[in-house]
């Protein structure tokens, strides 16, 4: 799809930009992972579809066992940044799969016992990253720059799925939604406008149209569901102080 050297070159050349694109694209990455951590802690529940969790773990954990390539055949400054940044990301990664074996049995495989449920969930890890590595070698995508947005889509419509499925407000909130959409903004904006013509093609300005406006769709939806929920409390707390009332009269 594109010469991963000349898309280098073209990032030596507007390095500040896309540094200051990427890097805050980054902090909302992390952001976005750490309001998923806080939130399962919360509720007790999973908050990343399995689906997402497990790919995305395949596609970090690839970037960082190639690290040769990245300090011997690229041997530039982004990927080799890039690699340090996706240390933490796979670290957030990993929690939130953690999080989901403890947390996703319940919901997501009800019949089986946590060691069976447990067991299935890491073979799935395995078998995804294996398909992972397969799919990649088909893609042309040297630098992992067409996954990274690619792969940010992938979590909105399992995320849609969660919202829609679950009781108002349980696993989600509105900052995490936001902060997952500040990803694609501006991760796409620094592709589109400084790494070349592979990268202003209708079918990648649709990729990153779609990102955006599914995730400000999530938003939305979390949003009504932090509200319904606040609401939920509100009612069930006037129902047992009438309730209480009731009862000392």
């Amino acid at each position: 799809m594109y010469d991963g050297h000349h898309v280098l070159h073209l990032v030596d050349r507007h390095a500040f930009p896309i540094v200051a694109l990427c890097g805050i694209a980054l902090l909302f990455n992390y952001a976005w992972y750490a309001e998923l951590i806080r939130v399962a802690y919360r509720d007790k529940c999973y908050t990343m579809a399995p689906a997402t969790t497990l790919v995305y773990l395949g596609h970090d954990g690839s970037y960082l066992i190639f690290v040769h390539k990245w300090w011997g055949q690229y041997h530039h400054w982004f990927t080799q940044l890039f690699w340090f940044a996706l240390v933490l990301t796979f670290s957030g990664e990993s929690v939130i799969f953690v999080q989901t074996l403890r947390y996703g049995r319940h919901e997501l495989a009800p019949r089986l016992s946590q060691r069976r449920f447990v067991s299935l969930m890491l073979v799935a890890a395995v078998l995804t990253a294996g398909a992972w590595a397969a799919v990649k070698l088909t893609l042309g995508d040297d630098l992992y720059l067409v996954t990274f947005m690619a792969l940010i889509f992938w979590a909105a419509p399992f995320g849609t799925a969660m919202l829609l499925r679950r009781p108002a407000g349980l696993g989600v909130s509105t900052w995490m939604w936001f902060a997952f959409t500040m990803i694609g903004v501006l991760y796409g904006a620094a592709t589109i406008l400084y790494f070349g013509a592979p990268f202003r093609t209708g079918a990648w300005i649709a990729l990153f149209v779609g990102t955006c406006a599914w995730g400000g769709y999530n938003v939305w939806l979390a949003r009504a569901g932090v509200r319904q929920r606040a609401v939920d409390a509100a009612r069930d707390q006037a129902d047992r102080r009438a309730v209480g009332q009731a009862a000392n009269t």
